[in-house]
């Protein structure tokens, strides 16, 4: 509903060419926790291009799309701004997967899969450290289940877009946990 409303066109001059976002893209400027927190998780900077990008799609302005999702990239790069952050509980992760699924519907593989392949690590990552056995007990389920679901629903999208073997990749991998 919110897509609806949105002045797509003034929304895509803000994103592309009158916010510059230099300190966000520079990756040797050191952004601490709670700036990552704020950008990944208060106020999401790729919110903004997600939601700007669906509406641009829902015009049929596919390649605008594809911009637009480059440049959200170019200026929230995973050294500054990780693909998981899911210990801040925001919607991050969710927006990293949305941008994964905008890729495939634009048939923008490569770059789907680059986003894929580095939140799968992640991921990963988050789940081996949250089922830890620590004193017989899990370090934390909450997130662990979290982090799995986020799996389970990234592998039901490349199932979707014809890429099964990305879901049974994650299948494993959870299997084997």
């Amino acid at each position: 509903e919110g897509v609806k409303q949105m002045d797509v066109d003034k929304m895509k001059d803000l994103l592309m060419t009158k916010y510059e976002f230099d300190s966000n893209r520079d990756t040797t400027v050191f952004v601490d926790y709670q700036n990552c927190y704020s950008f990944t998780s208060v106020m999401p900077i790729r919110e903004m291009f997600v939601n700007t990008a669906e509406a641009l799609i829902e015009q049929k302005r596919y390649d605008e799309a594809v911009e637009l999702m480059d440049r959200c990239y170019e200026v929230t790069p995973n050294a500054n701004y990780p693909y998981n952050v899911s210990v801040f509980g925001g919607i991050n992760e969710l927006l990293v997967i949305n941008s994964i699924e905008i890729y495939l519907a634009l048939g923008e593989k490569e770059k789907a899969f680059k986003l894929y392949d580095e939140f799968f690590k992640q991921t990963q990552s988050a789940l081996i450290y949250f089922t830890q056995n620590i004193g017989g007990y899990v370090l934390d389920e909450s997130q662990a289940k979290r982090n799995a679901n986020y799996l389970y629903y990234l592998g039901s999208l490349m199932t979707k877009y014809g890429y099964p073997e990305k879901d049974e990749e994650i299948n494993k991998f959870i299997d084997e946990l």
